[in-house]
């Protein structure tokens, strides 16, 4: 993932995705695999244990290693520990904080 244009791609993919997607809970695997392929990523097909407050179960994923990120002017990258995908979340759309949510929280100015 060292590969400057790669991380272009995530600037230029995930925050669009993201805000295109804040009217449901997850990409669709179809997007994920096809968000992997853009960024030329290849993960392990793994299982994890997924546990919540109402839930415990084993489910299908993916482990990608060697990802970064940066911020939006591409001059603070971070190394992210080994990341895992998961076809859906079991998040509802009253979960998703607002913009008047983020801006009571001092620490969170800057989002």
């Amino acid at each position: 993932m060292d590969n400057p244009t790669n991380m272009r791609v995530i600037i230029s993919k995930l925050p669009y995705k993201i805000r295109e997607r804040r009217r449901s809970t997850a990409f669709n695997i179809q997007e994920r695999r096809a968000l992997m392929n853009q960024l030329n990523m290849r993960g392990r097909r793994t299982e994890i244990l997924l546990q919540t407050m109402g839930q415990e179960k084993t489910v299908q994923s993916y482990m990608l290693s060697d990802l970064e990120v940066c911020g939006l002017e591409e001059s603070d990258f971070i190394e992210l520990p080994n990341v895992f995908s998961q076809k859906d979340i079991p998040v509802k759309r009253e979960n998703i904080p607002l913009q008047e949510d983020v801006d009571r929280w001092p620490y969170l100015e800057e989002v």
